[in-house]
């Protein structure tokens, strides 16, 4: 039974394996429960699921570019309709295909277009998990921060990992204090505002 249920996993995507060699991962605690998974992402990226890279995605044109000095750029994209091609756009890198990302928002934003663009980003061939905080000034605390970075966690973050914010200024600004704070500062942030 075990056999045949795996068996059918795998002919409908749902289920992968990656043989490793030499490694062992010993789950017994979170931590390495998820090095192991993210070990094997970039295994199953890197040798089974190249069909997923050949997508070509286009550049979006950039309008405006400000620059604080030679390592620091923030690219400023301003284009009607945009939500619509966010699944043949390379707005989040492809070299960071492998790693999970994650779309935060809120709860008024998300009833209207959270989905839309979750799925866009998934058909793009992301790994994106949609967060959802509650609307309000007076949810950005430290209680909604604490909330937010356990589900990150939860989900696999990797240095390669993005975040991109979907809405106004309160959900932008937790995005941006979240993605300063993981990671010694995680390199890659969208910041799609409402």
């Amino acid at each position: 039974p075990l056999e045949s249920a795996l068996s059918s996993y795998a002919t409908k995507g749902k289920l992968y394996a990656v043989e490793l060699k030499g490694d062992w991962f010993d789950i017994n605690t979170p931590a390495t429960a998820i090095k192991a998974e993210i070990f094997a992402r970039k295994q199953f990226f890197g040798i089974e699921n190249k069909k997923l890279l050949k997508k070509v995605l286009s550049r979006p044109r950039i309008n405006f570019s400000f620059h604080k000095d030679k390592k620091m750029e923030t690219a400023l994209i301003i284009e009607r309709g945009i939500l619509n091609k966010l699944d043949k756009l390379e707005i989040i890198p492809r070299s960071k295909m492998a790693s999970a990302h994650f779309l935060l928002t809120d709860s008024i934003v998300d009833k209207k277009y959270g989905s839309f663009v979750l799925n866009k980003f998934k058909k793009a061939g992301y790994f994106m998990h949609k967060l959802v905080m509650l609307a309000g000034e007076d949810k950005k605390n430290i209680e909604t921060f604490t909330e937010l970075t356990g589900q990150i966690f939860t989900h696999g973050l990797d240095e390669e990992s993005c975040i991109v914010s979907l809405g106004g200024g309160v959900v932008n600004n937790m995005a941006g204090f979240i993605a300063s704070t993981l990671y010694r500062g995680i390199e890659h942030w969208v910041n799609v505002p409402t």
